[in-house]
């Protein structure tokens, strides 16, 4: 008889455990060499892809970067390599060379948004993603 309770609490504890994690840290968390980039604007999935604040992103990997009100372009530039963005174009710049994107760049909470892996593959970066087990996603960028 405690066989069969302990069972039960078990199953039941085994099927209430992944509805919490799932909804226990829904955060995309981006790291750059190792290192969690801290934004200030939330990172989103849009259209599957990950959107990340530019600046952030582009100077946790040591590039600088500008802004071209005028144009609504953002310039990142590192030891001779450089990316570009328009708002609002599929059209990225990767040190001169033309690159379709799959969502473009946007502005969103104040603050431009970039797909995650262009902005890291422009800058010569390797791009892994995965999820845990109903939990959140996570996208890592490295050498």
């Amino acid at each position: 008889m405690k066989l069969k309770k302990l069972s039960a609490v078990l199953i039941i504890l085994i099927l209430i455990m992944p509805l919490s994690v799932f909804g226990a840290n829904d955060k995309i968390t981006v790291r750059v060499s190792g290192e969690k980039v801290i934004f200030d604007v939330e990172p989103e999935i849009i259209e599957g892809r990950t959107m990340v604040p530019v600046r952030a992103i582009f100077e946790a990997m040591g590039a600088s970067v500008s802004w071209d009100e005028a144009s609504g372009t953002v310039f990142a530039e590192k030891l001779g390599k450089t990316v570009e963005f328009k708002i609002g174009e599929k059209e990225a710049d990767y040190s001169g060379k033309k690159v379709i994107m799959d969502v473009p760049a946007m502005i969103m909470g104040g603050r431009t948004l970039v797909p995650a892996r262009y902005s890291a593959e422009g800058m010569g970066y390797k791009v892994s993603s995965f999820s845990w087990i109903l939990g959140s996603p996570y996208q890592f960028c490295s050498f």
